[in-house]
């Protein structure tokens, strides 16, 4: 996880506003496995607020849409 979620950020941190930056630091504040799932699997959070930004992660790192 450190290394997808670590490669979006290198990517994407920088260009982030306060309510995404806020947003990537609650996922961050998860369990790795919880994460992991969400990720991998392309099962999305219950928390709406993550739907996108999972959604991101995985397209960034080449998992799908």
């Amino acid at each position: 996880m450190d290394w997808l979620l670590g490669r979006y950020a290198e990517t994407n941190l920088e260009g982030m506003d306060d309510a995404a930056l806020t947003r990537f630091e609650q996922l961050l504040a998860l369990p790795d496995p919880e994460l992991q799932g969400w990720i991998m699997s392309g099962t999305l959070p219950e928390t709406s607020a993550l739907h996108d930004l999972v959604s991101k992660i995985r397209h960034h790192n080449g998992l799908g849409q």
